[in-house]
């Protein structure tokens, strides 16, 4: 709480020099000083004040925050995934090119925060039938 002797010199400042009008316009500053401070930090502390904690996510944003996620894996540069929230659980929809993206994709969704469950309807395509020569 910052320098003990701070605390202790100040107060013996003012009972050894200030006077009553002294002390009474030092109290109007500090409130107004509080006032101000009030008034700047109200939309703050009206969102804290609903401010559930870092594991209450909203439904709706979870299908965002996991489309944001896969957009920027480079290895999902080329891969168009279709994420289907279903309550705290997400569906990854799409065809992937190769197991790669498949795990990506799904590790990805796993590790987003709020999201509980992965359901996977990704689809790799058939590999080409081998040619018998």
């Amino acid at each position: 709480m910052g320098n003990p002797l701070l605390w202790i010199t100040i107060p013996l400042l003012f009972a050894a020099g200030c006077k009553r009008q002294d002390t009474e316009c030092l109290s109007r500053i500090g409130k107004k000083i509080v006032a101000q401070a009030n008034a700047a930090t109200a939309d703050l502390r009206a969102n804290l004040a609903d401010w559930k904690g870092p594991n209450a996510v909203p439904e709706e944003s979870l299908e965002l925050r996991v489309q944001q996620r896969l957009r920027w894996e480079k290895v999902l540069a080329d891969v168009s995934i279709e994420v289907v929230p279903v309550g705290k659980e997400i569906e990854l929809r799409g065809v992937v090119q190769n197991a790669e993206q498949r795990e990506k994709a799904i590790a990805l969704a796993e590790a987003t925060v709020g999201v509980e469950r992965v359901i996977v309807s990704l689809q790799m395509p058939e590999p080409p039938p081998e040619k018998d020569e």
